[in-house]
């Protein structure tokens, strides 16, 4: 499992989900509304992404190379 921390932007880590929980497959984002706010379309732009993220993985057309992907991943 790989770990995006900031400690230098001042952010600290609260944990993770596997550490608190255990295995969990579910995905969460966060940021501050006052900085979603000024950053509406960027945050539009992103959401619209991970939709059409979960759509290519979902789709079974793309089963072999999402199994390359989740393979390569793990063993990375």
């Amino acid at each position: 499992m790989k770990k995006v921390m900031l400690p230098a932007a001042g952010f600290v880590s609260l944990g993770t989900v596997q550490e608190m929980i255990g295995p969990y497959q579910a995905a969460g984002y966060f940021v501050q509304r006052k900085w979603a706010g000024e950053h509406r379309e960027l945050v539009a732009s992103y959401l619209a992404a991970i939709v059409e993220a979960q759509r290519w993985l979902m789709d079974p057309a793309n089963k072999s190379q999402v199994l390359d992907l989740m393979l390569r991943e793990a063993f990375s």
